[in-house]
């Protein structure tokens, strides 16, 4: 999606005869020459790509599909024959359509070049193009981001200009707990894939907070009791108006136990929690979820002294953040494992999933793995780095988290209230429906009826939506025009 569909050259906006279809997208020469540091692959795994990306791309000609990087094309194709004689005749005619003076584009990791390119070219000037983003959390599924590569886009085509890159570096969601235990894993993904992301100082926070805590637990029965202690009043884990479980895909948001006991709104994949925030966060089974599997042993392998080298590049110095923290505990080790580009390529994404999760936490996150083979590696990393602070069955009655009673907590109905208007706006993409039905529930323990009617009609013109009401025929069609009409 990034290059051989997703990149300025394959929009080719430049070029006549962009009708046919070997000219919407990059041949197999092109690709192939493409440089290392620009796609990582080698040769053989890109000729794989390429013969991969043939198939679908007959695959959707034969259902009369299109997706997002054709619709991209063919928006590319109609600003090119719109030269700067006739902007100026739509503006002069009173047409506010074009020229757009700004435009400020957040979450921009989640985007392709060809994407930036054409908002730049509905800029009058580029220069007003305003992007934001943080490229540890590029988990957009075939996007390659980072901030250089937009600055040679520029420099390349719009007559040299190159945009000023600033650096954000106080964080204002989160305590410095948390955004301790982001910065190793950032560091990780500095270490093993240094040209996936820009190298940028660490997140410095306005004020310090609790450890995240990890939670070794031998089943989802353990993890409960250890949640709400000896004083669990319900079947149910009760949450809050700021809390949700984080879990690493939609197949593990499926297969959560029923002993959970939670309601299955309040679960979100990494993907759909991606730009909201939470006061209490918990990760279930992360890593044993992950595909990455056993890999994750070449964390192992990360020492004091890459830790060192890490904080004395220039680039992290200038943050004032100098010191870090690397402590020997008796640990039990994990077997070590050699870290190689090609056949780990997997644990890329895997920790920038793990950053974004992370991230989502405002004041508490708690990690639970049910699976010790496979947390033990990240765990022990992070005891090594003092950012998290370890709970087991065993300590969770004296020290741990029955005395906290996050869970359960109760909130006031201006809590639920607000909380459903922030689910409310952020009501879109893969998140759309699962929010809409958290906010219909925020709105009812908030005993506001008219917006949770809102949120429910909402929700049942997304779904009906989503079904397509163009296809279906007969009793279904007329089922879907009823829910309609009960609205």
């Amino acid at each position: 999606k990034s290059f051989i569909k997703g990149s300025v050259a394959a929009v080719r906006i430049e070029r006549e005869e962009r009708s046919l279809p070997q000219n919407r997208f990059l041949s197999l020469g092109e690709y192939l020459d493409l440089p290392r540091k620009q796609s990582r692959m080698d040769e053989v795994q890109r000729r794989e790509v390429y013969d991969l990306f043939l198939s679908y791309e007959k695959l959707k000609k034969e259902g009369s599909y299109y997706d997002e990087c054709d619709l991209v094309y063919n928006i590319a194709g109609r600003i090119s024959v719109l030269d700067q004689s006739s902007l100026g005749r739509m503006a002069a005619g009173g047409s506010t359509l074009l020229p757009i003076d700004s435009l400020f584009v957040d979450e921009v990791q989640d985007f392709t070049q060809s994407e930036l390119y054409i908002l730049a070219k509905l800029c009058r000037d580029p220069n007003n193009l305003f992007l934001a983003g943080d490229t540890a959390q590029s988990i957009a599924v075939g996007v390659d981001f980072r901030f250089t590569d937009v600055r040679q886009i520029f420099y390349n085509s719009f007559g040299g200009i190159e945009p000023k890159l600033l650096q954000l570096s106080h964080n204002y969601r989160s305590h410095a707990g948390v955004l301790r235990l982001a910065a190793c894993v950032v560091e990780l993904l500095y270490h093993f894939f240094g040209n996936s992301l820009d190298k940028l100082p660490p997140d410095l926070g306005l004020f310090d907070g609790p450890k995240p805590v990890v939670m070794d637990v031998a089943s989802t029965q353990e993890l409960v009791l250890m949640l709400q202690g000896a004083k669990r009043e319900t079947s149910r884990i009760e949450f809050g108006a700021h809390q949700v479980v984080i879990v690493r895909s939609e197949a593990a948001k499926k297969s959560l136990p029923d002993e959970f006991g939670i309601d299955p709104d309040w679960v979100m994949t990494v993907q759909e929690s991606k730009g909201l925030e939470f006061d209490d966060v918990l990760m279930y089974n992360f890593f044993s979820d992950s595909p990455a599997e056993d890999l994750w042993r070449v964390v192992s392998s990360y020492t004091e002294e890459d830790i060192a080298a890490y904080y004395s590049d220039a680039t992290v110095a200038a943050s004032g953040v100098q010191k870090y923290d690397w402590e020997n505990p008796l640990l039990t080790e994990t077997r070590s494992l050699d870290f190689n580009a090609d056949m780990h390529k997997i644990l890329e994404p895997e920790l920038k999933m793990l950053y974004t999760a992370i991230t989502r936490a405002r004041v508490n996150i708690f990690i639970a793995e049910t699976n010790t083979e496979s947390s033990r590696p990240m765990f022990n990393y992070f005891q090594r780095r003092s950012v998290v602070d370890v709970v087991s069955k065993e300590n969770s009655e004296e020290e741990g988290l029955s005395g906290v009673r996050v869970f359960g907590a109760m909130n006031t109905v201006e809590d639920w209230r607000n909380r459903g208007e922030y689910y409310l706006r952020n009501a879109e993409g893969e998140r759309q429906i699962g929010c809409l039905r958290l906010a219909a529930k925020c709105f009812d323990k908030a005993g506001e009826p008219q917006r949770r009617d809102y949120a429910l009609a909402f929700l049942s013109f997304t779904e009906i939506e989503e079904q397509d009401l163009a296809k279906p025929k007969g009793k279904q069609g007329v089922e879907l025009k009823q829910r309609l009409y009960n609205i």
